[in-house]
């Protein structure tokens, strides 16, 4: 699906239409659904299911909908590990060479760590933004 089209579904979704909000969902469910099977440590894919987790995640995502600010799709790369409920750390590559805003998660004093030097600077509570140029790849800790 081109970027126009996901642009188009964002904006009706936004205004509640549902019929946008199932194809978004169609859209990203199945590749919500790859990464957190690669990411689902083994021992735990008997005890939950994957099915759930998307559906957990689509949610999310959802509500965080109104709030979304649409650029292009797939501008960033991003991982993170999360042990006991706390964030451990944040992976971040640049596709497009765009500013990145990111609510990291992180407790304490966030580092980041990068092959340039990147500025982490805080632009609200939680929420930091990362001027990075395309190819550029950071570690918040």
């Amino acid at each position: 699906m081109d970027n126009y089209k996901i642009h188009h579904l964002v904006a009706l979704a936004k205004k509640g239409d549902e019929s946008a909000l199932n194809q978004l969902c169609s859209v990203y469910g199945e590749r919500v659904r790859r990464i957190i099977r690669f990411r689902l440590d083994r021992k735990f894919r008997p005890k939950l299911d994957s099915v759930d987790i998307v559906q957990d995640a689509l949610v999310l995502a959802l509500g965080g909908l109104k709030d979304f600010t649409y650029r292009n799709e797939g501008d960033f790369l991003m991982s993170a590990k999360h042990t006991h409920g706390q964030t451990q750390w944040v992976r971040i590559k640049s596709l497009a060479g765009e500013p990145c805003c990111v609510r990291p998660g992180l407790h304490g004093d966030i580092r980041i760590k990068s092959d340039r030097r990147l500025k982490l600077k805080q632009v609200s509570a939680g929420i930091y933004e990362i001027d990075m140029k395309k190819g550029d790849a950071v570690l918040l800790y």
